[in-house]
């Protein structure tokens, strides 16, 4: 009888692990038709650019059999049309380890605090949200780039700020409360709490676009962002208002993101201290989110030159692709290290629970609910982003 309830158990952590497996699958290749299909809509025929570009490019010219002429010829063509192909094939293939280390950050192995799961979980909506939004705006009247419909750029920042800011406390809450020896935060063991917070910041990004959107629906795209009226004054400016350029409040929650990314980091090290989980894993992936830390540079200097540098943006999906891997190989590593294994029908009593040492680090208590939230933490983000995004105004070519 034993026997047989073993079998049992392991057939069913089988048949578990694998619906896992075919609903990740499945979830990525639903992305990459997504991917593929909005940027294919997006942009003109690539038949149509192999013409023109063997009508620029000249033939080589020999002077005689030893010496070359030196022509300058292009065998790679770096352009709108190049960089659109590009992306379409290597965004989806990052969706693929971005899935993984959400995968891996649901892991009770891995004791990432379920405010930051709920986090990433928000990040990736608003990837997937954020595929649409740009293949409307690139396929609006006279529009030539997603920065030029200010309003629609601003949900998008807005949702981006707000996912990476929810990790960002959630980190910062546990680590705080273990090293004060306090009270754990609800949102290091419970998702509910950042969860509705969630919700209500992306109600309200999404009541702020359609609102956008109903006040001049015959001409939306060249609607300003609140009327422009809480743009602040910028004397000494030499140059009026350019197509493309951010606005002050777009420009805010791009620099908060900035720097809440890199506090997230700076946690994330701490994270893994012997006071908190005592697992050193963490700081290797800290330091695997290097790329995308890159990432975050390469959008700001482009936002910068209002999206005109090809480079950057052939630039952007290789550094996706690489930190997805990159962290995606990072969550694996902390989660194997407390035991965590691919194989079917492993037994769950053999792994490590990853909040064991955070639990008997801290006082365990009730901790009261308008601890929830750390609004003073999410105004000295916005305090911090407002005077950069001011000085971004001036910076703007």
């Amino acid at each position: 009888t034993n026997l047989d309830d073993s079998m049992r158990r392991d057939w069913n952590n089988k048949r578990r692990n694998l619906a896992r497996l075919y609903i990740v699958t499945g979830i990525a290749v639903l992305l990459s038709k997504c991917h593929v299909q909005a940027f294919v809509a997006a942009m003109p025929t690539y038949s149509e650019h192999i013409i023109n570009a063997k009508k620029r490019v000249p033939k080589p010219k020999y002077i005689n059999s030893r010496q070359p002429h030196a022509v300058q010829t292009k065998l790679f063509p770096l352009n709108d049309v190049m960089t659109s192909k590009v992306a379409s094939k290597l965004y989806p293939a990052s969706m693929i380890g971005t899935l993984g280390e959400l995968y891996f950050r649901t892991r009770r192995e891995m004791g990432c605090p379920r405010g930051a799961v709920v986090g990433y979980i928000a990040q990736i909506a608003t990837i997937i949200i954020s595929i649409p939004m740009i293949s409307i705006a690139k396929n609006a009247q006279d529009i030539n780039s997603f920065l030029e419909i200010d309003w629609l750029h601003f949900v998008e920042a807005a949702l981006f700020w707000a996912s990476i800011h929810v990790q960002c406390m959630s980190f910062r809450q546990s680590v705080r409360a273990i090293e004060r020896n306090d009270m754990l935060p609800r949102s290091t063991l419970e998702s509910s709490p950042m969860t509705t917070r969630l919700y209500l910041i992306f109600a309200t990004a999404f009541a702020i676009g359609i609102g956008h959107y109903y006040a001049n629906t015959n001409s939306w795209q060249y609607t300003k962002l609140f009327g422009g009226l809480l743009n602040p004054p910028t004397p000494g400016r030499v140059h009026g208002e350019l197509p493309g350029e951010l606005s002050f409040l777009t420009w805010i929650f791009h620099w908060s993101m900035v720097f809440d990314f890199l506090a997230l980091l700076q946690y994330m090290w701490r994270w893994g201290d012997d006071e908190c989980t005592g697992n050193k894993k963490w700081k290797l992936y800290a330091i695997l989110h290097i790329p995308a830390c890159l990432v975050n540079g390469v959008v700001m200097g482009n936002h910068l030159h209002r999206d005109k540098l090809i480079l950057l943006k052939l630039l952007h999906p290789v550094l996706v692709l690489v930190g997805s891997i990159a962290t995606c190989f990072g969550a694996y590593s902390i989660a194997h290290s407390n035991r965590w294994n691919s194989r079917l029908g492993h037994k769950k009593n053999d792994s490590v629970d990853g909040f064991a040492r955070v639990l008997s680090n801290t006082n365990n208590g009730a901790t009261p609910r308008r601890r929830d939230w750390d609004l003073r933490y999410t105004m000295e983000s916005l305090a911090v982003g407002s005077v950069f995004a001011w000085g971004s105004l001036y910076l703007i070519v």
